[in-house]
This record gives C-alpha cells, sequence and structure tokens, in this order.
C-alpha cells in the first residue's frame, strides 16, 4: 500500500493491490492508526474509531472505477500542444480534431457522437472513434459537413 496526504485530517490509499484477497474493495473500512518513536520503535498511541470517528465508516472504493472521459475538445491538429478552437466551421472542408482526454483508458477505443446544436433540435451528425493513446488521450479527425434544410433560421440551404 502506499498512501497521499489530503490534509491534516486524510489520506488517499491506494490499495488495489489487495483486491485478491477481498481486502479493501467496496463499502467501508475501519481503521486501527499506531504512533511509533522512529528512535527506538516504540509503540508511543494507538487510535481507533471509538477515539476519533474520522476512523470509522471510511468508504472504501477502488480507484480504478475513476477512469473515464475527462475532456473533450475541438484541436487545430493532432498533437498534444494543438490549439483547442471554439467551434468546428462546417461546410468548409476543413478537418478539425476531436480530442478526448480519458485518463486510466489508455489503449481502450471510445465513441464519442457529434450533434448539431441549431436552435430546434439536436441532430446526430457523427460518431467517431478514438483509440486512447498511452499519455491519456485520444485524437480524430472529423470534417463538418454542411447541414442543409434543417429548418433553423436563416433555414439553411446549400452552401456555395
Amino acid at each position: 500500500m502506499n498512501g497521499v496526504a489530503v490534509d491534516y485530517n486524510g489520506v488517499t490509499i491506494n490499495s488495489d493491490s489487495l483486491l485478491q484477497g477481498g481486502f479493501l474493495n467496496f463499502g467501508t473500512a475501519e481503521f486501527k492508526l499506531e504512533l511509533y518513536d522512529a528512535s527506538n520503535d516504540q509503540l508511543k498511541q494507538t487510535w481507533t474509531a471509538l477515539d476519533d470517528s474520522s476512523l470509522g465508516n471510511v468508504p472504501v472504493e477502488v480507484s480504478g472505477n475513476d477512469k473515464g472521459v475527462t475532456a473533450l475538445s475541438f484541436r487545430s491538429g493532432p498533437s498534444l500542444s494543438s490549439t483547442i478552437i471554439g467551434e468546428a466551421q462546417e461546410g468548409t472542408g476543413q478537418p478539425v480534431y476531436v480530442r478526448a482526454d480519458a485518463p486510466g483508458l489508455e489503449g481502450q477505443t471510445i465513441t464519442v457522437q457529434i450533434y448539431e446544436d441549431d436552435g430546434i433540435g439536436d441532430d446526430h451528425v457523427a460518431d467517431l472513434n478514438i483509440l486512447i493513446g498511452s499519455q491519456g488521450f485520444g485524437v480524430a479527425p472529423w470534417t463538418p459537413n454542411w447541414q442543409s434544410d434543417d429548418g433553423a433560421a436563416p433555414f439553411n440551404s446549400k452552401k456555395t
């Protein structure tokens, strides 16, 4: 096990290595804190949930459950440093790059659905499969098509 201090009264403990025996899976756990004198290894104090309620009924979850898409953005290119663009311009014939940040999903493919928001409804226009790479993000090109005759002002017609 290893841990990271959160504040004076908290710690995050990575216990994924204890899952095989069914230890520290989902649910709650009771902790006992033992304080030792580092110079002679003598036990100085012991705390349990009776001494400090924050040591009892501690929620436990598998850190793998925190995996997922954390951000989606349109980018000017496929590289890590490509700039974010505010919106994709339809009908230009130029691709934009849809980037999905998904730490913990490296090597997996996710599907991103793209919709046109034209004020009268959300029209489904594309599904992109994005492979999440070793750096925790993936990028796929997408060329927005002109959505003609959708009934929204200014009543789109063929783009010239």
